[in-house]
Parts: C-alpha cells; structure tokens; sequence
C-alpha cells in the first residue's frame, strides 16, 4: 500500500482483494489506483494481509509518497512506521 498525492489530491494504491469495483464485482486481486475523496462503503477485512505480486514497472498513482508499507520502498516516502512495521512495540 502506498498513500500520497497526485494531482492535489490523496491518493492510494492497494492490492484490492475482494468488493466491488467500477465495472461490478472484482474477479482476480489487482492493484488499484483510488483518489480517496471518491471512495465510499469500504470496510477492513478480517482476512490475513495479503501483498502483491512485485512488479517491474514503477507505479505511476502516487506522485508525492507520504507512506510506502514497503520497507525497502524505492519513493523515499515522507513518513515511516518505524518500530510498527514488524508488528510490536516491544
């Protein structure tokens, strides 16, 4: 998942794995590009994360990288996680 801006507006791209979409319900997981001011009736998952496949071609949706849940990300995102990514404080 990586959240910036694009274009002035917020953004997000993230591995939807189930719901609908613009042309009815999703088929296969896929990343997908959102502007968040136009998302409407989302809900967590309970399920397990689940990632993507790596891809080969640099994402093109967030210009301005403000989080990038990969820690080896390539967009020097502005803001880390830090000692939350592996999942404990301790």
């Amino acid at each position: 998942m990586i959240l910036g801006q694009s274009g002035g507006d917020a953004v997000a791209l993230v591995y939807q794995t189930g719901g609908e979409t613009s042309r009815g319900p999703l088929g296969a997981p896929e990343w997908k590009c959102f502007r968040l001011t136009k998302l409407s009736g989302g809900e967590p998952s309970a399920r397990p994360w689940q990632a993507g496949a790596s891809h080969r071609q640099a994402q093109s949706c967030v210009r301005i990288v403000d989080y990038d849940a990969n820690e080896a990300s390539p967009y020097s995102p502005l803001r880390s996680l830090g000692p939350l990514r592996g999942g404990s404080l301790e």
